[in-house]
């Protein structure tokens, strides 16, 4: 599944071990196991906490590689401005979101 927000792309796929940087590179890439049930409710969530926002910058921190070392771990940190006071640094496994006035 890839889920498209101000030019990045979040991916986020069941077979994770199996994808390549070219799979991945300059994307946002989900790196925990998931049921594929609950897969609509990560989008959902996350598409509440993005909605109204805009993008500043995207920060990669490599932490590891997969299994078969054709690809980096990584955690990310999203900044994004928004109007709303009240949203707090909202954290997805390895992808933080932190906002800004």
């Amino acid at each position: 599944m890839h889920l498209y927000w101000c030019n990045e792309c979040f991916i986020f796929d069941k077979q994770r071990n199996h994808l390549v940087s070219s799979d991945t590179y300059g994307e946002v890439v989900f790196e925990s196991d998931f049921d594929i049930e609950y897969l609509p409710h990560l989008i959902v969530d996350l598409i509440m906490q993005l909605k109204d926002c805009t993008y500043i910058t995207k920060r990669e921190i490599v932490k590891g590689k997969i299994p078969s070392g054709y690809d980096d771990i990584k955690e990310y940190v999203i900044t994004a401005k928004t109007e709303n006071l009240n949203l707090q640094k909202y954290q997805l496994a390895n992808i933080t979101i932190e906002y800004v006035v």
